[in-house]
């Protein structure tokens, strides 16, 4: 899998802070698990990354290794349902999210449909593995919303944060990046952003959200 938007934006979004243990959910390339090794505050930490894909482990694990932080990020062949590392602080995922009856190249029917790690299970296992002040963050498309709130209310997870995200301003929402806790707050925090101005240029709140990744901003 090709490095995308949607991750691009969550590993921009999520704040690791004094996270020490962490997890990314299908790690594909091992992006995402390498921007939060980027932005990790903590002194000591250790991310772990898995997929059920044995070439995207394979990739992730040369591009781990060609890190700073290869003595901090370990990949495993390994499906979120059989993962027994918690607990983390932080777990971080780009799920698979279209439902049966879509179709792609095999590579990619695995990675975006839910036949291997539908909503209830992936909430399930999150709330499992958390730590008892953890944090769980993804990006979804933004019709998938309801689906997975409900997934989450059934393993007592609680909508903390919330960024929808519009392709431009006269756009519907189309993305939207979710951050869950078991610990439930007054109110979700609820903010909106376009990624291009009208012009086709970025917009300067995207810029300021993705600038640490992106060489020309």
């Amino acid at each position: 899998m090709k490095v995308g938007t949607d991750s691009i934006m969550l590993g921009s979004w999520v704040k690791p802070g004094n996270a020490r243990r962490m997890l990314d959910v299908g790690t594909g390339s091992g992006l995402l698990a390498l921007m939060l090794a980027q932005e990790a505050g903590a002194a000591d930490f250790d991310i772990v990354a898995i997929d059920i894909d044995q070439a995207a482990v394979e990739q992730a694990g040369r591009n781990i290794a060609a890190s700073l932080w290869s003595d901090k990020i370990r990949v495993f062949y390994q499906s979120l349902q059989l993962c027994e590392k918690g607990p983390f602080d932080l777990i971080i995922s780009n799920p698979p999210y279209y439902p049966a009856g879509q179709s792609f190249d095999p590579q990619r029917q695995q990675a975006r449909h839910q036949a291997g790690l539908n909503f209830d299970d992936l909430m399930r296992h999150v709330a499992r593995l958390l730590a008892d002040n953890g944090r769980f963050a993804c990006v979804i498309p933004a019709q998938f919303e309801r689906q997975l709130l409900n997934s989450a209310a059934q393993s007592a997870l609680y909508l903390n944060r919330r960024l929808a995200v519009k392709s431009t301003p006269n756009k519907a929402v189309s993305r939207l990046l979710l951050e869950f806790s078991a610990q439930q707050a007054a109110s979700a925090d609820k903010v909106q952003l376009f990624i291009r101005n009208l012009n086709g240029e970025y917009s300067e709140d995207y810029k300021n959200l993705c600038r640490e990744f992106y060489l020309n901003f």
